[in-house]
C-alpha cells in the first residue's frame, strides 16, 4: 500500500494549494490535506482534507495547547493517523517547503523501501543552548532535537507517541503550557530514547539540505529560485522573500518612526525589538551566503537592529542604557567585519536616525535634515537600497536614504517627502566615490524631464507615464537643493558642476531601479528646479525637455488653494517660469511645452509624444483609469484638501496687479504661449 503524504496548514492560500496539486500529480501517494480548524474552517475545494479542532485534540486525549497550530506538529500525524490506520509510513510537509528537484519522485525514492521509523532534516543530540532543550530534558535520558518542515514517521512510531503525549497530557494545563515540549524536541527525543529507528536525511549517501537551504525565519525567494537551475535540495522556508521583507521592515518602522518623541525614559516595546533582531537574523543569513544578490541590504538592516533597541532621546543624548549600548555594538561589530573600513579606506559611511520635527513640509531639503547616531564607515555601500537627498557642500558628500523596498518610495507622489517619513537609516558618500559607485557623466543619456510652474498637472502626467513604466521620478530633491544654491554652485568650475547634476540624477538611472522596462526614464521636478535648467541642459544635452503651462486665472487659483501665497510671490513664480522657458527654448535640446487642458482633454496624445505606448485603445483605457483617481492623494496638496478654499477677489485683483508689473512681455511674445 502506498505511503501517505499530509500537507500541513491551517489556511487554504495560494501555496498549500499549490503544494497539494503538485504531489497529487506525482502519484506517489495518498496525498491528504490535515488542516488546523480551530480558528476557522479551511476550504479546499474537492481536494482530501482531514480537519481538527480542541474537540478533536481532547477526544484524543491530547494536551490543546493553544499553539499545537505550530508548536505541536505532531498532532498532524496522529490525526490522519485516526482516519488513515491502515499504512505504513507517513510523510509530512509544510507548503513553504520547496523540493529543489526536478523530477520530485526522485528524492522520496531515496527511501523507498527503508524501514527507518522516523526521518527529518538536522536530526541529532542537542545540549542545554537549545531554546527546547528545558521542554523535555526532565522526561528524556538524552535530548535530541530535529526540524519539522518535512518529515516521515512510520505507524507504529505514530502510535507510540500519540501515547507518549497521552500520557503528559494529563499533567498539563494551561497555567504551564510553555514547557510542553513542540514537536522537533518531543517526536525526536521520544523516539530515540525508546528505541525506534530514527536517521537524518542526509544519512543515505545523498546531500539532501544544507545548512543554509534549510534554516529558520529568514525565507529564501520563491522566484530566485525557480529561475535557478535544479541543485538536488531541500529549500525552507521559501516564499516571496520581497513581500515577506517589506512586512518585518513596515512593522518595525511603523513602530520606529511612532515613537520618535519618547520621554527620555523610555525604550522601545519588546515587539520592535522582536521585529529587529528578524532584521539581525535577515542580514546574518544572507552573510552566510558568499555573492548573495540581496547582502548590500546587510548594514541597513544591522543599523535598524542596533538602533531600534535604543531609546531615541537617550541615543541624541549619549547616555544609552548598557544592555542596549552592547546590542548597538554587537552590530557594529557584526557591520565593521564584513563592511567596515578604516577611515581612509570608507567609500561610504552608514548612520542611523530620523527627520528633524522642525523640517517644514514643504522646505527644501538639505543635509542637515535628520538627526543622526555614530558614523559607520563602510567599504561597500548598498547602492540597490539607496536613494540620493541632499548634497553637504561642506563635508563635500551625497546623503542618501537607505530602504529596504526603495521602489515603494519611487513610486509616491513626493520622492522628497516619502524620505523624510519613512527614513531611519542614512548613506553619505564622498564627491571622489560618486563616479566609482554610478559611473562618470554621460553625454549618451536621454531620460524626459518635466518642468513645470507648479500646479500644471506634472504630477498627474507622471502618474500617467508610471503606469507605463516603472522608470519614473516625481520630485528628487537633489535637483531642487543645487538650483536654490545657484550662487554657491557659481563658485564652482562648470566641470564641477556638471558632476554633482549628474549625480543627482545619476542613481536612479542605476540599473537597480529600472524595472527591465524598455522605455526612458521620466523624472519630474519641484518648480524651483526652474532656476536650474542651464545646468541640467549641459549635464544632459540627449534628454527631452516637457514644460508644463496654464492659464493664468486658473493657475492662480490652484496656487493659492495648495500654497496660499502671496499675490507678489504668486507672480513672481509664474514670471520666472517664463524666463526658465525662454531659456530651454533657446537650447539645442529636443524640448515641448504642454498645456495643462491639453494633458486633461487629449492625454493620449501627450503621452505618446513622450513614450512608445501599447495598442491605443489598452493605453487609453489605462490612462483613464489613472485620471479618474487623485495623482497627489494623501499628501498636503490633495484635491480634497486643495478644493476647499477659494482665493477673494481681493487677492485676485492684487495678483494682476502684481503680474502686470513684472510680466515679461517680450519673452512671452517670443514663445508663443498662451497663459492670458
Amino acid at each position: 500500500m502506498r505511503d501517505v503524504l499530509i500537507v500541513r496548514t491551517h489556511k487554504a492560500d495560494a501555496a498549500s494549494i499549490a503544494a497539494f496539486d503538485e504531489h497529487s500529480a506525482s502519484d506517489c501517494f495518498d496525498v491528504t490535506f490535515c488542516c488546523d480548524e480551530r480558528e476557522q474552517s479551511v476550504e479546499v475545494g474537492a481536494r482530501n482534507k482531514i480537519g481538527f479542532n480542541d474537540d478533536t485534540l481532547n477526544r484524543l486525549g491530547l494536551f490543546p495547547h493553544p499553539a499545537a497550530g505550530w508548536r505541536c506538529g505532531d498532532y498532524f500525524y496522529y490525526v490522519t493517523r485516526q482516519e488513515k490506520p491502515e499504512h505504513d509510513f507517513y510523510w509530512m510537509i509544510e507548503p513553504d517547503v520547496l523540493i529543489n528537484w526536478a523530477d520530485k519522485r526522485r528524492f522520496f525514492s531515496l527511501f523507498t523501501g527503508r524501514d527507518t521509523d522516523f526521518l527529518a532534516a538536522k536530526f541529532g543530540p542537542r545540549n542545554f543552548g537549545w531554546g527546547w532543550y528545558g521542554t523535555v530534558k526532565d522526561t528524556h535520558r538524552e535530548v535530541y532535537g530535529c526540524y519539522f518542515p518535512i518529515t516521515r514517521i512510520s505507524g507504529r512510531a505514530i502510535d507510540h507517541c500519540l501515547n507518549a503525549r497521552r500520557v503528559a497530557a494529563t499533567k498539563s494545563t494551561r497555567a504551564n503550557s510553555n514547557v510542553w515540549p513542540n514537536d522537533e524536541a518531543f517526536v525526536s527525543s521520544e523516539l530515540f530514547n525508546s528505541g525506534f529507528s530514527c536517521s537524518d536525511l542526509n544519512a543515505f549517501g545523498q546531500i539532501t539540505y544544507s545548512q543554509d537551504s534549510f534554516r529558520h525565519t529568514v525565507p529564501h525567494d520563491t522566484a530566485a529560485l525557480l529561475e535557478s537551475p535544479r541543485d538536488n535540495l531541500l529549500y525552507h522556508p521559501v516564499r516571496d522573500f520581497g513581500h515577506w521583507l517589506t512586512k518585518l521592515d513596515t512593522n518595525l518602522q511603523t513602530r520606529f518612526l511612532s515613537r520618535k518623541r519618547l520621554s527620555s525614559t523610555s525604550i522601545l516595546p519588546q515587539i520592535s525589538r522582536t521585529g529587529a533582531a528578524q532584521l539581525r537574523s535577515v542580514a546574518e543569513a544572507l552573510l552566510e551566503t558568499a555573492g548573495s544578490e540581496d547582502d548590500a541590504l546587510v548594514p541597513l538592516m544591522l543599523s535598524r537592529h542596533a538602533w531600534s533597541a535604543r531609546s531615541w532621546s537617550q541615543t541624541l543624548r549619549h547616555i544609552p542604557e548598557e544592555a542596549d549600548d552592547q546590542r548597538a555594538k554587537e552590530c557594529t561589530r557584526l557591520i565593521e567585519r564584513h563592511f567596515g573600513a578604516k577611515d581612509r579606506n570608507a567609500i561610504a559611511t552608514v548612520q542611523v536616525g530620523a527627520t528633524n520635527s522642525k523640517l517644514g513640509t514643504l522646505s527644501v531639503s538639505s543635509a542637515g535634515d535628520f538627526a543622526v547616531g555614530p558614523v559607520q564607515p563602510l567599504r561597500r555601500f548598498p547602492r540597490a537600497s539607496a536613494l540620493p537627498y541632499a548634497f553637504d557642500f561642506d563635508e563635500r558628500q551625497l546623503l542618501f536614504t537607505l530602504h529596504l523596498r526603495p521602489r515603494d518610495l519611487l513610486d509616491q507622489p513626493f520622492l522628497y517627502a516619502a524620505q523624510r517619513q519613512k527614513t531611519v537609516v542614512v548613506g553619505r558618500v564622498p564627491w571622489s566615490h560618486l563616479d566609482e559607485l554610478y559611473g562618470a557623466p554621460r553625454q549618451d543619456i536621454s531620460p524626459v524631464f518635466i518642468f513645470s510652474i507648479g500646479r500644471t498637472g506634472s504630477t498627474l502626467l507622471e502618474a500617467i507615464i508610471r503606469s507605463f513604466t516603472s522608470r519614473t521620478v516625481s520630485e528628487p530633491d537633489t535637483v531642487t537643493q543645487l538650483a536654490v544654491n545657484g550662487r554657491r554652485l557659481k563658485s564652482m568650475s562648470e566641470e564641477m558642476r556638471r558632476q554633482l547634476y549628474w549625480h543627482a540624477l545619476s542613481p536612479f538611472l542605476y540599473s537597480a531601479f529600472d524595472g527591465n522596462s524598455g522605455l526612458p526614464w521620466t523624472i519630474k521636478f519641484r518648480s524651483q528646479a526652474n532656476m536650474a535648467i542651464a545646468d541640467i541642459v549641459r549635464t544632459f544635452p540627449r534628454a527631452k525637455y516637457v514644460f508644463m503651462l496654464r492659464k493664468r486665472l486658473p493657475w492662480a487659483r490652484s496656487t493659492y488653494r495648495a500654497f496660499r501665497l502671496s499675490p507678489e510671490v504668486a507672480a513672481g513664480r509664474l514670471r520666472n517660469g517664463m524666463m526658465a522657458l525662454h531659456t530651454l527654448s533657446r537650447a539645442a535640446v529636443d524640448s515641448i511645452m504642454v498645456d495643462y487642458a491639453d494633458v486633461v482633454s487629449d492625454p493620449l496624445t501627450i503621452v505618446g509624444k513622450l513614450i512608445n505606448l501599447p495598442d491605443a485603445n489598452e493605453a487609453a483605457a489605462q490612462i483613464a483609469s489613472t485620471m479618474a483617481t487623485d495623482s497627489q492623494a494623501n499628501t498636503a496638496v490633495s484635491r480634497e484638501k486643495t478644493s476647499r478654499i477659494d482665493p477673494d477677489e481681493n487677492w485676485l485683483e492684487a495678483f494682476e496687479s502684481a503680474w502686470q508689473r513684472v510680466r515679461p512681455g517680450k519673452i512671452i511674445d517670443s514663445l508663443g504661449v498662451e497663459i492670458e
